[in-house]
């Protein structure tokens, strides 16, 4: 707090790496979010990130050191708010318009690689146990996220965590916080939105809101709705990776795989599926 210049504190939230709280700095409400041991864990390059959008659709940083940071007070609601209020196709609006002017307006360097990331996927080993199923939809989701790859079109800084609880109103309109901070395709960046938000599990599982995501977030963005879709089930199968679980639960990967198939100009996506 005398670090920043910091009073009246008040706890807000408490995750499993960091505590934030309500804070006033020269008389204005802020946000001073401290990780627990000063251990930023994968957060940090995205302070890069949401710094080189100089407050364009990300939240404004005033100030960090040592495991902590200070930035823009958001009071709200996010846009899982919203969806959860019974409003998500103007949730997906909004996120498509807050992803392009982020990516119009950062100027990050020395980021991780999307590449990196991916290499978990594709790494991800298929047990014996498994259903034919369950192994052919992995099998299947990591041969197209090494295509896209290989073929990925438009690179740059990413905010690596841009979903609809990440993104808040405030007095300046809609932004985006809590940004990870990578490098490389930014259709990317959207990917993980079609599992969003938390709490909405029969949304995020119906097919035809996928379709309907992927359709509102290809204008704001100037990308073919079954490119993003593409990334999405990339996404989705590494987050079956980062699990490993004795038995992937292949339902959602598989939901996006149909809404891939049902969208416009699908017949010139990468990979082919069997759902």
């Amino acid at each position: 707090m005398t670090r920043f210049g910091l009073c009246e504190a008040v706890l807000v939230d408490q995750s499993k790496i960091a505590t934030v709280w309500k804070v006033k700095r020269a008389g204005a409400a802020a946000a001073l979010k401290i990780y627990h041991d000063g251990d930023t864990q994968d957060e940090w390059p995205g302070v890069a990130f949401v710094q080189s959008c100089a407050g364009i659709g990300a939240v404004e940083i005033f100030d960090h050191a040592d495991g902590a940071i200070v930035m823009e007070w958001l009071d709200g609601p996010s846009l899982g708010d919203m969806v959860h209020a019974g409003d998500d196709a103007r949730a997906s609006a909004i996120l498509g318009v807050t992803a392009a002017q982020i990516h119009s307006n950062t100027t990050a360097r020395n980021l991780p690689f999307l590449d990196d990331r991916i290499a978990t996927l594709l790494m991800f080993k298929h047990q014996p146990h498994w259903p034919s199923a369950v192994s052919q939809t992995i099998t299947a989701a990591q041969y197209l996220a090494s295509q896209l790859i290989k073929k990925m079109r438009n690179i740059g800084p990413l905010h690596g965590d841009l979903h609809h609880d990440n993104i808040r109103k405030g007095p300046r309109g809609y932004l985006a916080l809590d940004a990870k901070g990578l490098i490389g395709d930014r259709a990317y960046d959207l990917a993980n939105a079609f599992l969003n938000p938390v709490g909405a599990d029969d949304l995020v599982a119906d097919c035809a809101r996928a379709v309907r995501m992927a359709n509102t977030l290809a204008g704001p963005v100037n990308t073919p709705a079954h490119y993003l879709l593409d990334w999405a089930i990339a996404h989705c199968a590494l987050t079956l990776a980062w699990e490993n679980a004795a038995l992937p639960d292949v339902t959602m990967l598989s939901t996006l795989m149909r809404a891939r198939l049902l969208c416009d100009g699908a017949d010139t996506a990468i990979g082919e599926f069997n759902v």
